[in-house]
């Protein structure tokens, strides 16, 4: 009912309810016109019979049939009457006329079909004599009645048909739907025309509406109607003015608008000339700039190179103590200036898009030992350990930019040392996800300096920028390094970050994608070795316990007060390793414990730098000792050199750097050249002094 329109609906309503009435009257009035009918051929076939019987007695009686012929052949023309039959108290026919059956075309043979075949009526009376016995007024009720039944002489049988009466039927049925469609006719009409009057004002306020929504504001709704639909329509005609109105408001402002808009679309263009010739001056001025500080820090660079160069010759020469800190102060200013200068070229040439990203393979702990033997000795000066540990499944030999790892590494761990007072700095190379063929590394640095506020956080990678302003003062830098760091981490599609608490140190990290180069394993000669680590450094004992572990050796930690008992160390292990700290070496923790007797293979391992000082800590206690900033491939070898007791270089292999002859080169000719005079003859004069034979050139 919901998809159907309102004047199909009104329809719907008004119908059924006459359908219904019409079917219950039709249905009733057929009814009863049935009962009728057939009550009626009932009482015909009785009367008839009742009649018959007394004018058949005498017929009967006297066997002169003739007399009642005439009777019956008048009953026998009735429609209804079949057969006529009389007979005797015997049982024999007098009488028996039949009609003659007739074939009538049936009418209506569709509703014939609903009625049941023809049926046949019999009624019977019985014949009496008319004959009265002298007593019979004096005898009873009773007697008198079986007097009767004894005086019957014969019966009257008449035979009707229904055939009439169902036709009569039919015709009922057939006049009564005629009628009942009829009236559902009329009314059907009828309201239909009503329903029409109803909807007609609804369908033209349908069309105004339509008319009103696709912006047609001029078409008139006539008020012809009446009732609801008339203040409907006012309502309609209401809402149209009024949104003609808004229309016209609208309109009005839409052109103030848009004349605003087209003068601020004028102004947009004469900014936007303007900008355009604003960015062409600044992009030409930091072209400029660009090109002005790689030239500058070129042209300032080359002077600066020659003054290191001669500074470092000056300081072999034979000078006085206040001469050789004055050397020392240049020699160390022209170093700082030496590396702003080169932080500015590279900031330069990354942000001028020139930097260059180039793979090769190289071996990763190869990179990591420069670094750590490059910054050690800054690291010792300040009396901050230096470690790093390379976890097992990292791959040595890979494929990357071995240059610009060792530049970034180089930045966070000389920022880590520069500003760290105390404690260390600890570097851990750990593998990353590995994606097909290429995995990634992760390099942090950790060190327990002095940390940041979540407020000094934000400032970092900022070029020309530090935490704070004080740090500058007290620490010395420009604030690039963290810079080119992130820039070069991002040209190499990796990722830069860090986590710091203030007072409690900082830790920084990079991860770049590398491929890895399969290579296979030699097996280690210390391979299941048992080495017993002596130290109290909790850093020292993670660093130190991943190079023996990846060395394939089976690690026990000692603390330095089990040097007392040297037989305890000794149980179990084939070589005893010593670590010292710089700060227990100036609390010289070796005497303080005691020196201890080893009967076993023993190394010393001594966070410093000065070779004399390696060798008073050795002092005839050790078979051997090296630098905590030792490569791995001289730890390995003098470590296995001591397992096996073949070494007789164990006492005088820590010769100081300065022993060193210096090489013969008189055999070699030299051609120099140089466009700055100062560097070409520190070139020359550092050449003459290795006995060059050298020719400059221009």
């Amino acid at each position: 009912m919901k998809k159907l329109g309102i004047s199909k609906q009104i329809i719907i309503v008004s119908i059924l309810p006459a359908l219904v009435v019409s079917a219950i009257l039709s249905t009733h009035y057929i009814w009863n016109q049935f009962d009728f009918i057939f009550q009626s051929l009932n009482d015909s076939g009785k009367l008839i019979a009742k009649q018959l019987s007394p004018a058949a007695e005498y017929a009967i009686y006297s066997g002169n049939i003739e007399i009642i012929k005439p009777l019956v052949d008048t009953i026998i023309k009735n429609d209804n009457v079949l057969q006529i039959q009389i007979l005797d108290k015997y049982g024999n026919k007098i009488l028996n006329t039949e009609k003659p059956e007739k074939r009538q075309e049936e009418q209506n043979p569709v509703l014939r079909k609903f009625f049941p075949e023809e049926k046949k009526l019999v009624f019977t009376e019985p014949v009496f004599t008319a004959q009265v016995a002298i007593d019979d007024y004096e005898r009873s009720p009773a007697a008198a009645s079986e007097t009767d039944s004894s005086n019957q002489i014969g019966r009257v049988i008449i035979t009707l048909t229904d055939r009439y009466t169902t036709e009569e039927q039919i015709g009922q049925v057939a006049s009564s739907v005629t009628i009942t469609l009829l009236i559902l006719l009329v009314t059907t009409l009828i309201i239909i025309k009503i329903s029409n009057n109803i909807t007609q004002p609804i369908k033209s306020l349908t069309r105004s509406v339509r008319k009103i929504t696709n912006g047609d504001l001029d078409s008139h709704i006539s008020m012809d109607s009446t009732g609801e639909i008339g203040v409907l329509e006012s309502c309609v005609n209401q809402m149209k003015s009024e949104l003609k109105d808004s229309q016209t408001d609208l309109e009005i402002q839409l052109n103030v608008y848009t004349e605003e808009l087209q003068q601020t679309l004028e102004e947009l263009e004469i900014r936007n000339a303007e900008l355009d010739i604003t960015r062409s001056k600044a992009i030409y001025a930091n072209n400029a700039k660009s090109e002005f500080l790689a030239n500058m820090s070129h042209e300032i660079r080359t002077p600066l190179s020659g003054i290191i160069g001669f500074t470092e010759l000056l300081q072999g020469t034979t000078l006085s103590g206040q001469q050789k800190d004055y050397a020392s102060t240049i020699q160390k200013s022209s170093r700082n200036l030496l590396e702003i200068i080169n932080d500015i070229l590279d900031l330069s040439k990354i942000e001028s898009g020139k930097t260059e990203i180039t793979t090769s393979e190289f071996n990763l702990v190869d990179i990591i030992e420069d670094i750590i033997n490059l910054l050690t000795p800054a690291a010792l000066e300040k009396n901050v350990e230096l470690f790093y540990r390379i976890e097992g499944h990292v791959p040595n030999i890979i494929y990357s930019d071995p240059f610009r790892i060792h530049q970034i590494l180089t930045n966070l761990i000389g920022n880590a040392i520069k500003f760290t007072d105390k404690g260390y700095v600890y570097l851990q190379i750990t593998s990353g996800e590995i994606h097909d063929a290429e995995s990634s590394i992760k390099f942090s640095v950790s060190d327990t300096g002095i940390g940041m506020s979540s407020s000094d956080k934000k400032k970092l990678f900022k070029a020309f920028t530090q935490a704070d302003t004080s740090i500058t003062r007290r620490f010395g830098g420009t604030g690039l390094g963290l810079v080119i760091s992130r820039k070069l981490t991002l040209l190499m599609h990796g990722e830069i970050g860090f986590d710091s608490t203030k007072g409690e140190g900082s830790t920084f990290w990079f991860s770049v994608p590398v491929t890895p180069v399969t290579v296979e394993e030699p097996v280690s000669e210390l391979a299941g070795k048992k080495i017993a680590f002596v130290s109290n450094h909790f850093i020292a004992k993670q660093a130190f316990n991943s190079l023996f572990t990846n060395a394939q050796c089976l690690i026990n930690n000692y603390p330095v007060e089990a040097l007392s008992r040297p037989e305890e160390i000794e149980k179990g292990n084939d070589i005893i390793i010593v670590f010292i700290s710089s700060k227990e070496i100036s609390k010289n923790l070796l005497k303080t414990s005691g020196k201890p007797n080893f009967s076993k293979p023993s190394m010393l391992i001594a966070s410093t730098r000065s070779h004399k000082r390696l060798r008073d800590l050795q002092q005839h206690i050790f078979d051997t000792a090296v630098f905590s900033s030792e490569k791995i491939e001289r730890i390995k070898q003098k470590l296995i050199n001591s397992i096996n007791r073949n070494a007789p270089e164990t006492r005088t292999d820590n010769i100081d750097q300065n022993t060193i002859d210096d090489p013969d080169w008189s055999a070699i000719n030299v051609m120099v050249v140089d466009d700055n005079e100062v560097n070409l003859r520190l070139a020359e004069i550092i050449l003459h002094k290795h006995k060059t034979r050298v020719t400059t050139a221009r």
